[in-house]
């Protein structure tokens, strides 16, 4: 079910003003086929000068940490 609702047409898009976002899937670091982190994290998001995303990394309460790789 969390792959149905946060994939990159949810069925929230459909009833809200979320329909026109446009969601880019990213697979983490280490994550092999999976999208979806399921854990709570912190997340941290570094922009560029231009407002695009340079850096994004969870970090969990275990200490641990994923970085997600910039687009193309």
């Amino acid at each position: 079910m969390d792959r149905w609702l946060y994939s990159s047409d949810p069925p929230l898009n459909w009833l809200t003003r979320r329909r026109r976002m446009r969601i880019r899937a990213r697979r983490p670091f280490g994550a092999g086929h999976s999208r979806l982190v399921n854990r709570s994290a912190v997340d941290q998001l570094i922009l560029d000068a231009d407002g695009r995303p340079s850096r994004i990394n969870l970090y969990f309460a275990n200490g641990g940490s994923i970085e997600f790789p910039p687009l193309k």
